[in-house]
């Protein structure tokens, strides 16, 4: 209370509860006096009292710059590391919610994480192969636009019929591309979400509320420009399904929460690992994004100067090998077929067969 609230710090003073003329022990119903200014109190913040402010569940402000506006990419504001997130609920008829991080620890900006882009997308649709690589396409151009540090992008999902679907698909796929007879590792990954793991409640409701504090007080998370404003079409409606469920989000209701669970799950990972990260960002930082780890593929007939090149809507930063300076160095995992390489078609046929 300001000290100018003379009234206001009288009021608080004297308030005090009934006591029981016999006993003189107290009685849980505050004397009805003193009480004007405490009264108006009340009236101010009961929605913060039972825990509902007007601003709903999830407050949109909070989830927004000061200025009220989305974040933008900054090239310079390197986040650590873009991973993705996808969770279904135990409603009947629950789609798959998809949602896109930039994490961003050691102070490098007034937030944890960035919510860069979503999706929604039917149960059927989420159980396949084309959707799963999708998602990994896109987590990989968002990586390349945010220039994050970590050239792997990972997609988590808890266990059960999601996780259960998508691990196979995923190894299919890297089998069929033979990635993983080649000795490649793939620029992206699946990982279990264990919510024991990560000290998670075990319900939306309860992880929601877990959440609430910190997402409410601006410290945690914000929306990018992308997701604040994308429209999707979902069951007929094209609307932006990440605010209409997270900001109509209530406990127990009987609607969307798909991206909810997303985000909460989202959160309760950024959360984590900032707790386990040093405190201080790996260096240097002012380079472009790194290539996907070895092992490297060496293709002598694309002339790929080194520095930094697009692949496939993907930023990647080429070196000279040190151990062969004669050899450009391509630093992406090159499947058979058309790719496109600083806005030029390349076809590249298979193994030991020159890509033209």
């Amino acid at each position: 209370m300001h000290p100018e609230c003379r009234h206001t710090l009288d009021e608080c003073g004297t308030y005090s509860w009934r006591q029981d003329r016999l006993t003189g022990a107290a009685i849980a119903e505050p004397v009805d006096r003193n009480n004007h200014i405490i009264d108006s109190l009340r009236y101010a913040l009961v929605q913060l009292i039972r825990n509902q402010p007007t601003a709903g569940y999830f407050n949109r402000a909070a989830l927004l710059l000061p200025s009220g506006e989305p974040v933008d990419a900054d090239r310079g504001d390197r986040p650590m590391r873009v991973f993705s997130v996808a969770a279904i609920t135990e409603r009947s008829g629950t789609a798959v919610g998809l949602i896109h991080f930039a994490l961003r620890p050691f102070g490098a900006a007034p937030y944890l994480l960035t919510v860069l882009d979503y999706d929604v997308v039917e149960l059927a649709e989420g159980l396949s192969a084309d959707w799963l690589m999708r998602v990994f396409a896109r987590a990989q151009e968002l990586r390349g636009q945010w220039n994050a540090v970590e050239p792997v992008t990972a997609l988590y999902v808890e266990r059960g019929e999601l996780l259960g679907a998508l691990g196979p698909l995923l190894s299919a796929r890297l089998l069929g591309d033979g990635v993983l007879a080649a000795g490649l590792r793939p620029p992206f990954d699946l990982i279990r979400a264990d919510p024991e793991d990560l000290g998670a409640e075990p319900t939306l409701e309860a992880r929601a509320r877990e959440c609430r504090t910190p997402v409410n007080g601006g410290g945690l998370v914000k929306l990018s420009r992308t997701a604040y404003t994308r429209q999707v079409t979902h069951r007929a409606e094209s609307t932006n399904h990440l605010s209409a469920q997270l900001f109509g989000y209530q406990p127990a209701a009987d609607v969307a929460q798909e991206l909810v669970a997303a985000l909460t799950l989202g959160c309760i990972l950024g959360r984590a690992w900032d707790r386990r990260m040093p405190s201080s960002p790996p260096a240097p930082l002012a380079q472009a994004a790194p290539a996907p780890p070895a092992p490297w593929q060496y293709v002598p007939s694309i002339p790929l100067a080194p520095g930094p090149h697009e692949i496939d809507g993907v930023g990647v930063d080429v070196p000279v090998p040190e151990d062969n300076p004669g050899c450009f160095l391509v630093s992406w995992p090159l499947r058979p077929g058309r790719h496109v390489v600083d806005g030029r078609v390349c076809i590249v046929a298979g193994p030991g067969v020159p890509v033209r």
